[in-house]
């Protein structure tokens, strides 16, 4: 039996239009056998099969834009480095009216986020005094390689630290948002 490519374009593209990315009726799903072959929820009698999901394929570039554009100050701007990274740079000020200067971007795994400006003394360049390592990339804690899993809570965090780190340099002595830099930390 050949299967109808056309009638299965249909069938995704109406689900994706609907928002529906496992559906209900069974008419509507779609399958892949063990062998790689495409089933017919009307074809799927005593055989192993994984249901395929009828979302977009949407590049992570494009719905990081969409993140950025709704989430991000708006002058944010993509850009890609010498060395081929895409990220965006954005601009914040916290609330000790300190303005930061970061580069936010993917790398592979988590989302990173780096430390453009201002230039921090190297006493807090550490992962344990200023959460930050060396090179100024903000270190967000082990889980995640350092970065967050999402885009935007790369950027909450990093306003979060922008705040954190201000008052720790500017009186506070101590990052103040994380537990481990508490006096009575252990």
């Amino acid at each position: 039996m050949t299967l109808d490519l056309n009638r299965l374009r249909d069938r995704v593209l109406q689900n994706q239009d609907l928002g529906t990315t496992q559906p209900a009726e069974q008419s509507q799903k779609i399958f892949v056998n063990r062998e790689g072959k495409i089933v017919e929820a009307d074809n799927t009698a005593a055989q192993p099969l994984s249901e395929v999901r009828q979302d977009t394929f949407a590049s992570r570039a494009d719905r990081d834009r969409e993140i950025v554009r709704t989430f991000l100050p708006q002058t944010a701007r993509e850009i890609t480095t010498a060395e081929g990274i895409r990220g965006w740079v954005y601009e914040i000020t916290c609330e000790l009216q300190e303005r930061y200067c970061m580069f936010l971007y993917f790398d592979g795994a988590f989302y990173q986020v780096y430390v453009i400006s201002p230039k921090l003394e190297d006493y807090w360049s550490n992962p344990h005094t200023g959460h930050i390592y060396p090179d100024g990339r903000i270190c967000f804690g082990s889980e995640f390689g350092n970065g967050q899993p999402t885009l935007r809570e790369a950027f909450a965090k990093s306003v979060l630290w922008a705040n954190g780190i201000s008052v720790a340099r500017h009186g506070g002595g101590q990052f103040p948002f994380s537990a481990n830099n508490r006096s009575d930390a252990a």
